[in-house]
């Protein structure tokens, strides 16, 4: 269940996931989010076609500006400008496909990461609760609850 997203923009990263489900969070010392992937990436390689089942993205700001990596259970590791995992991803693809652009503003930004979760926990029955979202910028991080 949840539905989990993230999109870089102008002025950094957008993350926003509902709270119907949560694993608790870590934030740890700055790292390059390449490195920091590509850790996740041979961890989770180590146990492909065990039967785990997971979708996380690696979101950050370094030396190298906004990043945004996503990596699979198989060890599947991407880099690209917006994902989305859980059972609701493919309800706020469609949100985040027709309004996600590189020049939104911060609260244009907000706006969207908040309208694609809703409308995912409104389609999707193992998403759910308050709207997180958090901004990543070269300042730092800020949080929203909705």
């Amino acid at each position: 269940g949840t539905t989990t997203l993230a999109f870089k923009f102008q002025h950094g990263v957008i993350v926003a996931v509902d709270s119907r489900a949560s694993a608790g969070s870590y934030i740890g010392e700055s790292t390059l989010m390449s490195a920091a992937s590509k850790l996740l990436s041979n961890m989770m390689y180590q146990y492909r076609g065990m039967g785990l089942s997971m979708g996380s993205m690696i979101c950050g700001w370094d030396k190298k500006g906004p990043g945004l990596y996503y990596v699979d259970e198989n060890g599947t590791r991407l880099s690209g400008n917006m994902f989305s995992t859980g059972s609701g991803n493919t309800y706020a693809y469609g949100v985040m496909d027709s309004g996600h652009r590189y020049d939104l503003s911060i609260e244009e930004a907000y706006d969207l990461g908040r309208r694609a979760i809703v409308h995912a926990t409104h389609r999707d029955s193992y998403s759910g609760g308050v709207v997180n979202r958090v901004s990543i910028v070269a300042q730092g991080l800020a949080h929203r609850v909705l």
